[in-house]
């Protein structure tokens, strides 16, 4: 099914320096991603708004960067430990 609602009042002719509402609503039925468009039709020709809905999504990161290392040094039968902190700025 749809999950995008285009709901407008036709103006007429929507000449130069006037503006006209639209109102898309999202209602997502299933939880992935979705990118798509919205065809409109002008005088000139028809164009696209490009619309993307996007599901909320964890972004993790750690103080540590991209790599946990251990350094050079430890050698068999040793161990060595690093501490770190882990943490979550995305919306879940």
């Amino acid at each position: 099914g749809n999950v995008l609602e285009v709901s407008y009042a036709l103006p007429g002719y929507l000449a130069t320096g006037v503006s006209s509402d639209i109102v898309v609503t999202f209602t997502p039925k299933a939880n992935e991603d979705i990118e798509t468009y919205i065809d409109m039709l002008a005088e000139t020709g028809p164009f696209r708004i490009p619309v993307r809905c996007l599901t909320k999504k964890a972004a993790c990161g750690c103080s540590c960067g991209d790599t946990l290392d251990f350094g050079p040094g430890v050698t068999l039968g040793e161990s060595s430990s690093r501490a770190f902190t882990l943490t979550n700025d995305g919306a879940l």
